[in-house]
């Protein structure tokens, strides 16, 4: 869709390599972002794409193993972008979750 255009215009698919740091961030930063998200004081909820190659139903798995008491919606056939791919089921979710904080 979009986002890949955006991606791969002007020959951005032969840089994208070059601008993302994730690959190493997440290796670099691994202990402090697990820890973060342990001992987060606020309430928390993962709303995830489970078909994403990077970040889907993989990461939903280590997400339980690590967290206290995880809170998550899994979206099934939505990729990488839930926001955009489902943004109804993301709103919706995430007005769930602010209702039970009340």
């Amino acid at each position: 869709g979009a986002f890949w255009e955006l991606i791969t215009h002007g020959g951005g698919r032969k840089i994208v390599h070059r601008v993302s740091r994730y690959r190493r961030q997440r290796l670099e930063q691994r202990t402090r972002w697990v820890e973060a998200l342990q001992h987060c004081p606020v309430p928390l909820r993962l709303i995830n794409g489970l078909v994403d190659p990077i970040s889907g139903q993989n990461m939903v798995g280590r997400f339980r193993e690590l967290i206290p008491a995880p809170d998550v919606v899994e979206l099934p056939r939505i990729g990488h972008y839930p926001n955009v791919e489902a943004p109804e089921a993301v709103i919706g979710a995430y007005r769930a979750f602010l209702s039970g904080m009340e």
